[in-house]
């Protein structure tokens, strides 16, 4: 499957019931150039069935956990034999800006989420790279984001970030590092 713009899916050799997809992230959104890529598993009874769709990027969202399991009503309840992989991967990339934060898997996100929202998340302050979240507020403005890179001695510190950003890191601010994996 390939011509929509954002999203991708093959089988993964040649078992057509197990599948490997990528969604971008949408334009506009806080996982703007950020690529993540998912399994799809599709059961004995598909399409009657819903498959597994599982992120394998770590992805930190409302509606996703820790081991990338997603909370989205058409892989559940309102699940149809009329949907394919195009509408599965359009709907998880559609779910990335717009989660269901009364429903959500990740709490602390969803916290996060309700907490920012208009102010913070939907300029860019989530942003995670390998194992590592970093949000960073500064006193003076709205939420800064950065990356902090997988490395040795990664932890949570000062020295991390001054690491991670080098002359980026502002002098002053409180600092989250959260682990994704």
């Amino acid at each position: 499957m390939a011509g929509d713009k954002g999203i991708s899916a093959f089988p993964e050799s040649d078992n057509l019931f197990r599948w490997i997809g990528t969604i971008d992230g949408a334009a506009g959104t806080v996982y703007e150039e950020l690529r993540y890529k998912l399994s799809l598993e599709f059961p004995d009874g598909y399409p009657y069935n819903a498959p597994t769709v599982k992120f394998l990027t770590p992805c930190y969202h409302p509606n996703v956990d820790t081991q990338g399991n997603i909370c989205l009503d058409i892989l559940k309840d309102k699940w149809s034999a009329l949907y394919d992989v195009r509408t599965i991967l359009l709907s998880i990339q559609s779910l990335l800006g717009e989660p269901n934060v009364e429903s959500p898997l990740n709490t602390h996100a969803a916290e996060l989420w309700k907490n920012q929202a208009g102010e913070c998340l939907p300029s860019g302050c989530i942003r995670h790279h390998g194992s590592g979240l970093l949000l960073a507020e500064l006193p003076t403005g709205p939420t800064q984001g950065y990356s902090c890179p997988p490395a040795p001695g990664h932890g949570e510190d000062d020295s991390c970030l001054q690491t991670c950003l080098g002359n980026n890191l502002p002098s002053q601010g409180r600092y989250l590092m959260q682990g994704l994996v």
